[in-house]
């Protein structure tokens, strides 16, 4: 195998680009004109260490709940909208970080990044759920 393939095929500094925003989030992208999908993936510095003693889970209940419902979309039209596009998006909390992920085609990326947005921003924590989860 030629070097100027392993080069140009695997990830690495020469093709995925860092950039710092202006709220400390770092951003690290790579483009694949290979692939018609975007893959979004993307850490957060809370996980259950930081659950209080009288609340144990509650970055697992929060991570899962975040799909539950915003100010904008209710549960269904959440899953309506990424059914209909064949997207998906999920948070998960562990010991040291919650972690989000979706994927999406390219031209669903608008339709995704605003999805998560709102679901970060602005979730209602239905007690429809708390039950079920």
């Amino acid at each position: 195998m030629s070097a100027t393939l392993v080069n140009t095929s695997i990830p690495g500094p020469h093709d995925i680009h860092r950039k710092v925003l202006s709220n400390g989030i770092t951003l690290l992208v790579r483009s694949n004109f290979n692939s018609a999908s975007v893959v979004i993936s993307g850490i957060l510095g809370a996980g259950s260490q930081f659950d209080p003693l009288e609340k144990l889970g509650l970055a697992h209940f929060t991570s899962v709940s975040l799909m539950r419902g915003t100010k904008n979309a209710d549960f269904q039209a959440i899953f309506e909208r990424l059914e209909s596009a064949g997207a998906s998006l999920g948070f998960g909390a562990s010991v040291h970080n919650t972690s989000l992920g979706g994927r999406a085609l390219v031209e669903d990326m608008p339709m995704l990044i605003s999805t998560l947005a709102d679901s970060l921003l602005n979730p209602t924590f239905p007690e429809l759920y708390f039950d079920r989860l």
